[in-house]
């Protein structure tokens, strides 16, 4: 009850409540923490919140991924870059570090994501924290292959394989990374190294905006929570809603 109280300050905006969000931060729950820690942010704290999430980013567990991605969204690059060679050598980490990249959105690691595609286990992830820099719709551009034959990372019909998890890349388009590799070299160079970029251009309100309105829906989940850190206070657009209302808050919105 306390965490889900946490995060609803946040959700809906209220700035009265973040000295209670702070105090949270001190929390014996490790799920009142983080949560404390992200309405924090989002009502407009930059300092007790982001010691209090180092932790949970160093430490696998379900709220790791969260907390590096909320932190990279707010450090300055001095900073985010510590914070990915930190998480680097431990192998485990690498899918969370792969997102991590995307999240940061500093063209200087597309490289190492064009690279990464090359490795099946995490090439999709590399082409979508590609896709959250650069801003291309892969498909779209024909810059995708067919999925490899015989790789299965969801459930299958053997009834002896216990794994009954769905894939939760599913969806993602397997890149293509000589293509991709080729459209970099003739555009890379409009992208500024040291620049936080999302979407294709660096973070603005306007463009989070847009995103949300055509985007897929991880990168409107992103979107949205860039508009409340930009604008604390504002209440996060809510992309889990029935899609009508979305619909009628979004025309609202422009």
């Amino acid at each position: 009850m306390r965490a889900r109280s946490l995060r609803c300050a946040g959700e809906v905006g209220r700035r009265d409540l973040l000295p209670a969000c702070v105090e949270h931060l001190r929390d014996e729950d490790p799920e009142c923490v983080f949560w404390g820690a992200w309405s924090a942010f989002l009502l407009g704290d930059r300092g007790q919140a982001v010691e209090s999430l180092r932790p949970l980013c160093m430490s696998p567990g379900p709220h790791q991924e969260g907390a590096v991605q909320l932190l990279l969204k707010i450090l300055g690059n001095e900073d985010v870059r510590p914070l990915l060679k930190a998480l680097a050598p431990n192998p485990g980490n690498l899918p969370v570090l792969v997102r991590a990249t995307g999240i940061a959105g500093d063209p200087f690691y597309v490289p190492w994501l064009i690279r990464l595609m090359a490795d099946e286990k995490v090439t999709r992830l590399a082409g979508e924290s590609f896709t959250f820099i650069a801003g291309l719709d892969l498909a779209h551009l024909d810059l995708e292959r067919k999925a490899p034959e015989g790789v299965e990372f969801g459930p299958n019909g053997n009834p002896e394989d216990d794994n009954v998890d769905m894939d939760p890349d599913d969806n993602l388009p397997w890149p293509d990374p000589t293509k991709i590799q080729a459209w970099w070299s003739a555009n890379g160079s409009r992208f500024w190294h040291g620049t936080r970029y999302f979407m294709g251009e660096p973070v603005n309100t306007d463009n989070c905006r847009r995103v949300l309105r055509e985007g897929y829906q991880r990168q409107r989940i992103a979107a949205a929570l860039y508009l409340s850190l930009m604008e604390p206070g504002t209440p996060l657009f809510p992309t889990s809603a029935p899609a009508w209302r979305q619909q009628r808050w979004l025309a609202k919105l422009a």
